[in-house]
């Protein structure tokens, strides 16, 4: 998917993801989201499951970008601001790369949990909460 513009909406009722991939490989780049009152993206896989995200700009969803899942994700070179809740989660995929992000403006810009993930080279800021969260359970 390329240089796509996906709209929510502002409803707070209307639960709405940009794009929902289950056990999907994806490439999404020079895309835009927007007002997505459940996520931006919400990709889940498993180990033979590759997701890329790149140069995509998220604003004012619930929660940006959700990587759930023992898969390849990398999220890159992408603007992701004033979400409500989360910038980016990451959830049990050890092997997911966040680098070179602007990572702004959100309740907490990163929260991982159970997982590993490269974070390099990010520009997390005026977050409303925490910059990075770190937990395992």
């Amino acid at each position: 998917m390329t240089r796509c513009e996906l709209f929510g909406s502002s409803n707070v009722n209307q639960h709405t993801i940009g794009v929902l991939s289950k056990k999907g490989s994806v490439v999404i780049k020079e895309s835009t989201f927007l007002c997505h009152r459940k996520a931006a993206l919400y990709l889940s896989g498993t180990k033979d499951t590759v997701a890329t995200v790149s140069n995509c700009t998220i604003q004012k969803c619930l929660n940006g970008i959700v990587l759930i899942g023992d898969f390849r994700a990398s999220v890159e070179n992408s603007i992701i601001e004033d979400c409500e809740h989360l910038g980016i989660k990451v959830g049990m995929c050890n092997r997911s790369k966040i680098i070179y992000n602007t990572i702004r403006r959100n309740s907490t810009g990163i929260d991982y949990c159970n997982s590993d993930p490269i974070i390099s080279n990010n520009l997390v800021s005026q977050n409303r909460r925490d910059g990075i969260v770190s937990k395992s359970k």
